[in-house]
């Protein structure tokens, strides 16, 4: 077996590298929101456990109008809304609903 390793440069420190993630996130999330449809961010918070700091958040992802209407006529009410939540304490992330 043969393990290839590759090095890219990054041209900013890892803080500014991890503002700049959650940045793009929080734009991704803005630009695929509206007209009740989308991402609704309801908590967005900073945690601290021991060893561990970093931000929670809880969101709510609505689906209707991503899917096709065949399975929006069968799906329940309710059934194509996705709750999350997130501890984010970089590198690391825990993802539950």
């Amino acid at each position: 077996m043969i393990i290839n390793e590759y090095r890219v440069i990054n041209n900013c420190t890892e803080k500014e590298y991890q503002v700049a993630q959650l940045y793009a996130t929080a734009m991704a999330s803005k630009n695929s929101t509206g007209g009740g449809e989308g991402v609704e961010v309801l908590k967005n918070e900073p945690y601290e456990k021991p060893g561990e700091k970093g931000q929670y958040t809880y969101k709510i992802y609505r689906l209707e109008s991503r899917v096709p209407s065949f399975i929006r006529a069968l799906a329940p009410a309710g059934s194509l809304e996705l709750h999350e939540e997130a501890w984010n304490a970089y590198p690391y992330c825990k993802t539950g609903k």
